[in-house]
């Protein structure tokens, strides 16, 4: 009889042990559903907070530098798949605007209105003793950005100067009072600065055109959370938006409403918006 009534108590509490474990299991999956949903909720919000602070840091430099700032939306090549399918992730920068190219030769990119020397510093003939030390043609250099038409090269850190030759025809009369005639051509010498492009640098996507603005990093570039994706652009690597403030407070823009949105079901989205006023408005409600 006593062996008899521990089997009975030992039953009752396997039973018990059972229910308890079910509870846990139960609870763990949801513990496990919970911590999930708040670590997404969590990449949502910071997706669109981010991705709102970079404009308005734009916004601001605009102002304080008395330059165009813009924030510039691309997908990054990022490898391939195993079909060989080019994989990217979307990204944003904040760039400076420099100045705009008047003139386009080659691997150099010229800029007649703007004071590359100063800014890149110049590349001196060799035995000259300031000159700078070479850069390898495998170097990257600095990043520029096509803020026009998208895209971005590298180029090297120094200016080259480039003297421009320019035909034109001009009676000897000083200004105002001259003007041009069918007289013979003179010959003039402009002495410009250039850009030169690292075409060995390993990405090189823009497609310089005459009147192009041009850019560089104002802060490091940024990326979307992973499963998040900027609509307009979706997997294209060859997609470009942009955002560019003015020093007045003023925006121009490709396009005035940037979706973020999700790649993975619900496939939630989130709408920020710019007007022409510069004015930044998003409601991170997914």
């Amino acid at each position: 009889m006593r062996i008899a009534g521990l089997n009975r108590k030992s039953g009752f509490s396997m039973l018990e042990l059972l229910a308890v474990m079910s509870i846990m299991a139960l609870l763990t999956t949801v513990g496990v559903t919970s911590y999930f949903s708040a670590v997404r909720g969590m990449a949502r919000r910071s997706a669109v907070k981010h991705f709102a602070s970079s404009l308005i840091v734009a916004r601001q430099r605009a102002a304080m530098d008395n330059a165009r700032f813009s924030v510039v939306l691309f997908n990054e090549v990022s490898g391939v798949d195993e079909d060989g399918q080019l994989l990217v992730r979307p990204s944003y920068v904040v760039c400076k605007e420099m100045g705009r190219i008047t003139y386009v030769s080659g691997s150099l990119l010229v800029d007649e209105f703007t004071a590359l020397d100063t800014i890149f510093g110049l590349e001196r003939a060799a035995g000259d003793p300031e000159r700078y030390q070479d850069f390898s043609s495998q170097a990257g250099g600095i990043k520029l950005y096509n803020l026009t038409s998208g895209g971005s090269c590298y180029v090297y850190p120094l200016a080259k100067e480039r003297p421009v030759i320019s035909f034109t025809t001009y009676d000897k009369q000083p200004p105002p009072d001259y003007h041009i005639e069918s007289g013979p051509r003179v010959k003039l010498s402009l002495n410009n600065y250039a850009l030169e492009m690292n075409t060995s640098a390993a990405q090189n996507s823009a497609n310089w055109q005459l009147g192009n603005a041009y850019g560089i990093e104002a802060s490091p570039s940024q990326n979307l959370p992973r499963g998040f994706e900027f609509a307009s652009l979706n997997d294209n690597e060859d997609a470009f938006e942009y955002i560019t403030f003015l020093p007045n407070g003023r925006a121009e823009f490709s396009s005035g409403s940037i979706r973020i949105r999700e790649t993975r079901p619900p496939n939630r989205s989130v709408t920020v918006r710019v007007t022409s006023e510069g004015k930044i408005n998003y409601n991170n409600n997914w």
